[in-house]
């Protein structure tokens, strides 16, 4: 064999090998990375989350200069194979006149039921609970709802490759649709009241100014590892049902980031034993 055939021979050895490494790392594709991640999902046993929102209003009520700031931090453990839910909390509002009030509460979804203390300065907490159905455990299960809110979202976009937690996660940005935002929002505790607001009482989707969302996926698992989540409303102090006036215009912002961790680790939720004592609140 001359060397100009052995060269030839080489060359041809090493692009097949080269050619073998590129399909054994091929990434896939954005619809694949949503694909696997709603599938990944929707097998999750266990679970824990934490997370950091805010909230603001500004604009108008009654003619009067309105600003209202709500900030949560809440960590949480979730049990899909009993569908059970621990959650500790703690609300922070200010506005001005009332100054910065702090409110903790836990919460507990256990053989059924939702268990429920909020503590409010100058009153204390009590514990209360109310019957649980499928849909308070769908709003429960945040791994589930982020799942199929990047399903349905518009424009997804694979923002490359960033490391969390020491390992590599895919990060895709989205527009979610209306419908699947007002969903999340309304299943957040600690929103439900927002200086005499009720966030449930009023269709979201008719409302949102602006949504954006962000999600770092795990390469090796198709997990979350983080959500970040962007919201902006406009609407009148009306179709809000906090003012009479025409002219009001209410401006909310909301900014949410959820750490998720501790994939697939049994933990037992045991409910404490005053809760126990808790007495049914019905719901409308």
């Amino acid at each position: 064999m001359n060397l100009k055939k052995s060269i030839l021979i080489f060359l041809v050895l090493a692009l097949t090998f080269s050619l073998g490494l590129t399909g054994c790392t091929k990434e896939p594709t954005t619809q694949e990375i949503i694909d696997k991640s709603v599938a990944a999902n929707a097998k999750l046993e266990y679970y824990k989350l934490d997370g950091d929102m805010a909230m603001g209003l500004n604009g108008t009520v009654n003619g009067k200069s309105q600003n209202v700031s709500l900030k949560i931090d809440s960590q949480a453990g979730v049990d899909n194979t009993r569908k059970q839910m621990q959650m500790t909390m703690n609300i922070e509002m200010e506005s001005p006149g009332q100054g910065k009030i702090s409110m903790p509460m836990e919460s507990y979804l256990v053989d059924g039921w939702m268990y429920m203390k909020i503590s409010i300065p100058m009153i204390g907490g009590q514990w209360m609970k109310i019957k649980a159905d499928q849909s308070t455990w769908n709003n429960q299960s945040q791994a589930t709802q982020f799942a199929e809110m990047l399903k349905n979202s518009v424009n997804v976009t694979n923002k490359g490759t960033e490391t969390i937690n020491g390992k590599a996660c895919f990060v895709l940005e989205a527009s979610p649709d209306a419908a699947s935002i007002a969903n999340w929002l309304k299943s957040q505790q600690g929103l439900s009241n927002l200086q005499g607001v009720d966030m449930s009482a009023f269709d979201f989707s008719k409302i949102i100014k602006n949504i954006s969302l962000k999600e770092w996926i795990y390469k090796d698992s198709y997990y979350f590892a983080k959500t970040e989540i962007t919201v902006v409303f406009d609407i009148s102090g009306q179709n809000l049902g906090i003012t009479t006036t025409s002219t009001d215009q209410i401006s909310m912002n909301f900014n949410a980031t959820i750490n998720f961790s501790d994939y697939n680790q049994k933990l037992t939720i045991t409910l404490p034993p005053e809760a126990l004592t808790a007495k049914e609140t019905k719901t409308p």
